[in-house]
């Protein structure tokens, strides 16, 4: 819990205020987005592999 203390703090810091949100809010939410996170990276990878020859970044992600 140490580190989402820290990442609390630094959040107030960043932000310039302290709001309501608390240590254990902050978890949970970077819990929510690293599950779209890997789920996007899964689909990325997924299309990677299938190497379409003169495809870039972008035309993967679009």
């Amino acid at each position: 819990m140490k580190l989402w203390m820290r990442v609390l703090e630094s959040f107030h810091q960043i932000l310039g205020r302290i709001t309501e949100r608390n240590a254990q809010g902050m978890q949970n939410r970077w819990q929510a987005i690293s599950q779209d996170v890997s789920k996007f990276c899964g689909y990325y990878n997924k299309i990677g592999r299938m190497n379409p020859s003169g495809w870039n970044d972008q035309m993967i992600v679009s």
